[in-house]
């Protein structure tokens, strides 16, 4: 938010003009801050809490960069 002041401004304006200043925003608010959820999906979409990859099993001993991956190993690639 500290590189886009007019994100947070905006960001800030829909809160007040939704929720006000008296209370803090609830699950009930979500569907009527379309500014907050779209910042909210952006951020997951741009550095997700946890890897996106599948995990993958080899099919075949292996040797990888010295390391030796036996027949089964549970890989996992992000």
């Amino acid at each position: 938010m500290a590189m886009n002041p007019e994100v947070q401004r905006r960001a800030q304006e829909e809160i007040d003009h939704v929720i006000g200043n008296t209370r803090l925003p609830d699950h009930g608010d979500r569907s009527r801050l379309p500014y907050i959820e779209a910042i909210y999906r952006e951020v997951l979409r741009h550095d997700p809490p946890l890897g996106i990859g599948i995990p993958h099993s080899s099919t075949e001993d292996d040797t990888f960069e010295g390391y030796f991956l036996p027949k089964g190993w549970s890989l996992f690639w992000p």
